[in-house]
């Protein structure tokens, strides 16, 4: 069997796996987003929403706890609305449709970056990678949940792309891409100082793309971003406060949608620990972290990053900026789960295409991945060994945020400096 056939073979029994675990898991992180577009349409706050009897079973989220006040929706009302086509279906209809989404948002992915590399052995390491990838428990977590990050990745990766081509690097249509990122999460806005220093070109566009992410929702509730901001506030200061509320039976219905509420709210189990800085820092006995240091402690270093890049060529800093939304992440106030571990793709990929040979950045990267082979297959209890595939990716990242000495040489753009042809480039 040749390596071609190989890879593909591996490529459809991951599927394969992806699609037995979707039978038997309520997928619910996409239910709650299913169900939350429907009552952003509604005129509901999706954010604190509590099903009761009499209300539509479309609206019921059966993992939600019926105790806390606020419910399991926690994305903007922009990535809320990308679900509103999968919200006409019934949802085991479209809890398979969405696992068949994220492969084809993976192979979209892939395939931007294999058109951005310039050798066989790129496109290889890009294959191989992404393939490996797919049998780790980031991505069976990521797949059985229903996560969004996959979409979030595509995109970014079209941004990444389009920035490298020396045809697209300037164009209004990139700085879209990089404004509706902002309003699908909000960490996305570190992408606009980079603009500012490296490509100016791309700002009207990102302010339109942005303007687009943050009015389109409105249409559906002119509150929807208001409830989004107050929802967040109360999940941000519970989590900060380590506040947990017990969760009792509720009085969901028997089956929704046609479905068993114990199956909508069941999980599989993969191991999953939240590898926050908050949570870190709790396990190290700080219980009570100020939300301002947390914030200074990622925000000062970019900052500095930045000033100190900002000669740099822009290409060679793309690597970095994908490192920089996975570093970030961590310091939120909320659970980081492995099924983030998806922008990986990103920072790796974009380190390999940038540069002439494989850099060593790379390496701590293919280490979690076979480290997350054996946390998915040994099933570890201990937040130790459920860790250590992300303590490997971050190390990764950090490492990315030095700008490798060989560039490729299809990093065409100079060196950011004062002088006028620079600016005309910019």
């Amino acid at each position: 069997m040749g390596l071609s056939a190989a890879v593909l073979l591996a490529f459809l029994v991951s599927m394969g796996l992806d699609f037995v675990n979707t039978t038997r898991s309520g997928a619910t992180d996409l239910r709650g987003r299913i169900v939350g577009v429907r009552l952003l349409e509604h005129g509901l706050d999706p954010y604190t929403y509590k099903w009761h009897e009499g209300a539509p079973p479309e609206y019921c989220i059966a993992s939600d706890n019926p105790n806390s006040p606020v419910s399991g929706v926690t994305v903007t009302p922009a990535l809320l609305m990308l679900h509103a086509p999968l919200a006409l279906l019934p949802y085991g209809y479209a809890r398979f449709l969405f696992l068949a989404l994220q492969w084809l948002l993976l192979a979209g992915t892939c395939c931007l970056w294999l058109r951005a590399s310039a050798t066989s052995w790129q496109r290889w390491f890009i294959v191989l990678f992404a393939t490996g990838f797919t049998y780790t428990v980031a991505w069976r977590l990521h797949s059985e949940r229903g996560q969004a990050y996959l979409l979030l990745t595509f995109v970014f990766a079209c941004w990444l792309t389009a920035t490298l081509n020396p045809k697209w690097n300037n164009n209004f249509v990139a700085g879209c891409l990089a404004g509706f990122l902002a309003a699908l999460r909000p960490t996305y806005l570190i992408i606009a100082p980079f603009l500012l220093m490296h490509r100016r070109n791309q700002l009207a566009g990102w302010a339109v793309g942005l303007l687009l992410g943050v009015a389109l929702p409105l249409l559906m509730s002119p509150v929807g971003w208001s409830d989004f901001f107050g929802g967040m506030q109360i999940h941000f200061a519970l989590y900060r406060a380590g506040i947990h509320f017990p969760h009792t039976a509720s009085n969901f219905p028997a089956a929704i949608e046609g479905m068993p509420a114990t199956l909508l709210a069941g999980y599989l189990p993969i191991p999953a620990h939240d590898f926050s800085g908050y949570g870190l820092l709790r396990q190290l006995g700080f219980m009570a972290v100020p939300g301002l240091l947390m914030n200074l402690a990622i925000a000062v270093p970019l900052v500095l990053w930045l000033w100190w890049t900002r000669r740099e060529s822009a290409g060679r800093l793309l690597p970095a900026m994908a490192a920089w939304l996975l570093l970030v992440d961590l310091f939120q106030p909320a659970p980081r789960y492995s099924y983030y571990d998806v922008i990986i793709l990103n920072v790796v990929f974009a380190g390999l295409v940038t540069t002439e040979k494989i850099p060593r950045a790379i390496l701590p990267f293919v280490l979690g991945i076979l480290l997350g082979w054996v946390v998915y297959y040994l099933q570890p209890g201990r937040p130790a060994w459920i860790d250590l595939p992300e303590d490997f990716f971050t190390i990764g990242a950090i490492m990315f945020l030095f700008p490798s000495p060989t560039p490729s040489k299809n990093i065409t753009d100079p060196p950011v400096g004062h002088t006028a042809e620079s600016e005309l480039r910019l």
